[in-house]
């Protein structure tokens, strides 16, 4: 399984470190389009790549996983999967509670009291409950291509 990159222009300490007043650099679910615009590309080149690795390896099982998609929704939508914004749950400061130089785990920095409603813990790593919905989405579909689930009844059909 492949990993594909995260839509970073979503994720808290890079809205943190490229913060602008520019309004055109966000998307309407305030992303900054061109490290979302980035990520996509790597992505895309990424696919490329495993594609052409299945040409040249073609016994082997390569999966894509879409981080990138799994992850999307719940930046654009949070209420809908329960969570409360682009904030951190620990952190201290800044626009999206996420300060570089008040790190989680310093003394005087505090962390929410239910993780679970948050999609970042510390302003780069995501909380339990994000990641619990990505490994669902990847690993039930439609979040992996080829589609893990699909792939994993294939070889059960095919150890009988």
């Amino acid at each position: 399984m492949v990993p594909g990159n995260f839509p970073i222009g979503c994720n808290v300490c890079f809205l943190t470190k490229y913060e602008t007043t520019n309004k055109n650099q966000y998307d309407s679910f305030g992303c900054l389009k061109r490290l979302n615009e980035f990520a996509e590309f790597y992505n895309q080149n990424l696919q490329n790549e495993i594609q052409r690795l299945r040409g040249v390896y073609p016994h082997a099982n390569i999966i894509y996983a879409d981080y990138y998609n799994a992850l999307l929704p719940l930046y654009n939508y949070p209420s809908k999967f329960g969570f409360l914004g682009l904030q951190t749950c620990c952190g201290m400061g800044g626009s999206y509670n996420y300060n570089v130089s008040e790190p989680c785990g310093k003394p005087g920095v505090i962390s929410c009291d239910d993780p679970s409603r948050y999609i970042g813990w510390d302003g780069v790593h995501l909380t339990e409950a994000a990641y619990r919905l990505i490994a669902h989405g990847i690993i039930n579909g439609p979040y992996s291509l080829p589609q893990f689930s699909n792939f994993c009844s294939m070889n059960l059909a095919m150890d009988i």
